[in-house]
């Protein structure tokens, strides 16, 4: 029989305070916003912020409403947190422009530099002696090795797809950057004209970077997704359904191997 769970206020005499719900402790932060946000880190650790006026039974309501919600995403996390366990380990598998490949990870000769190379279905990553093990250390630095050389391989591709498909829509980006993110595929700031690509992206089917590059090169002729910007890219992009459905298919990680 499932028993009802209530919501406490434990007392703290720090600015922060901490309200329960059932055996999850949500921390709560008064600060100048407009309503009461709601969210869970990558830690773990739930946070809410709410305006100073709002009482705090009523932060203790809007957090019970959402238990639900805040239980599926720390299961996310308590599943990320398990596969980032074994970061970098033999035999693991990962992608490289949509293909799965097996990481193998063999030593380097004495004068040979450390790198990743792709053979055959594997993905070979020579390392020092000292890299080789499964202490934190071995597989950051093994995470290292292997975004360096992500993003020389999308570095190879990224800036003759942007020239092509801007100069379609006759409209360029004034910067381009690559970077790791945990929530987005790629920005772009209108105000600036920069726009900036997921990392990520080279881990998944050719075609998701090429919809990813048009998508927010339509946010430079409309910042909105309206239905101006939906024309847009059935104009210059008319597979964009399905590369957004690949998309999907795995969702994004932190790092490069987990």
């Amino acid at each position: 029989m499932k028993t009802k769970q209530s919501t406490k206020f434990i007392h703290s005499a720090s600015p922060v305070q901490h309200i329960s719900v059932g055996d999850i402790t949500v921390e709560v932060t008064r600060k100048r916003v407009k309503n009461v946000n709601l969210r869970v880190g990558a830690d773990g650790h739930v946070r809410a912020s709410a305006p100073a006026r709002v009482p705090l039974s009523e932060i203790e309501r809007f957090v019970a409403s959402r238990e639900p919600w805040i239980r599926a995403h720390l299961a996310r996390v308590a599943t990320r947190q398990q596969a980032e366990a074994a970061v970098g380990s033999a035999g693991s598998t990962v992608f490289h422009w949509g293909k799965p490949y097996t990481l193998a990870v063999v030593e380097a000769g004495p004068r040979e530099k450390e790198r990743v190379t792709v053979v055959g279905e594997a993905l070979v990553m020579s390392v020092r002696p000292a890299h080789t093990g499964d202490d934190e250390v071995a597989r950051a630095h093994r995470e290292k090795l292997l975004s360096t050389w992500q993003r020389a391989e999308l570095e190879q591709v990224l800036p003759g797809l942007v020239a092509h498909y801007g100069a379609r829509m006759g409209r360029t980006p004034r910067t381009v950057r690559i970077r790791r993110m945990t929530s987005r595929w790629g920005s772009c700031n209108t105000r600036t004209g920069a726009i900036t690509i997921n990392l990520a992206l080279v881990e998944y089917e050719p075609a998701c970077l090429e919809g990813v590059i048009v998508h927010e090169l339509c946010h430079l002729f409309e910042a909105n997704h309206g239905p101006r910007f939906y024309a847009l890219m059935d104009r210059y992009f008319p597979s964009w359904p399905e590369a957004r459905a690949q998309l999907k298919v795995r969702p994004l990680r932190r790092h490069a191997l987990t």
